[in-house]
């Protein structure tokens, strides 16, 4: 894509929400049981239910998260760029409002609202996230994707590195990071458009350098 074209499309950062908005995941476990067979109105489902919106209650911000949302409209808007946010989760149904409360809660109530979130209905996150950030891309986006699994961020990568408009992000962990080493032995070497970063702040500042030298 030409370094033109680039300045001139409008720009979605998609950010997963446990482990890079909200830490921890407890929510997310005891959601699982969500997705796995129980009826809506057994005990199981309830219970789970109870538990997992409990958790979510209590889950703590990234104290990055809203200074780093803050910086990247900061940024668009001093190059002149349209920028908005889309939250991508694989919580289960039960979880949306919940969730969204707390974001909401937390003070990212002026970065987003509920049109911004996505929940995935049931397909693999490896294929779902991707599938969300190409939407974007054939709407005329460029798209910045951070998340903190190796899977879904290598998934992303790997599907917009053609289109030249897509810039994905990966938390790396000791955990990920040994994670992402089988990967690349699987998978061929990491993506050019595949970018290991120690923390939001760091994934934002590249980000914010990307878009001052028109390359998103």
């Amino acid at each position: 894509m030409l370094a033109t074209q680039v300045r001139q499309r409008p720009i979605t950062v998609t950010l997963d929400i446990d482990g890079v908005l909200l830490r921890g995941g407890r929510a997310i476990l005891l959601g699982d049981l969500l997705k796995k067979g129980a009826r809506p109105f057994d005990g199981r489902h309830s219970r789970a239910t109870a538990l997992a919106s409990a958790f979510t209650r209590m889950q703590a911000l990234n104290p990055d998260a809203v200074p780093a949302l803050a910086s990247l409209k900061r940024a668009a808007e001093d190059n002149r760029r349209l920028m908005h946010f889309a939250l991508l989760s694989d919580r289960a149904e039960a979880l949306h409002s919940v969730t969204m409360a707390r974001l909401r809660n937390c003070g990212l109530v002026s970065h987003i609202d509920d049109r911004d979130a996505f929940f995935n209905s049931g397909a693999s996150a490896a294929q779902w996230k991707p599938s969300i950030v190409m939407s974007h891309v054939s709407m005329g986006y460029n798209v910045a994707h951070i998340d903190d699994d190796p899977r879904r961020a290598l998934a992303v990568a790997k599907a917009g590195a053609e289109s030249g408009a897509v810039t994905s992000y990966l938390f790396i962990k000791p955990a990920s990071r040994r994670l992402m080493l089988w990967l690349e032995g699987i998978t061929g070497a990491k993506p050019q458009n595949l970018f290991l970063v120690r923390s939001l702040a760091e994934a934002v500042e590249h980000i914010r350098e990307l878009i001052g030298s028109g390359r998103l």
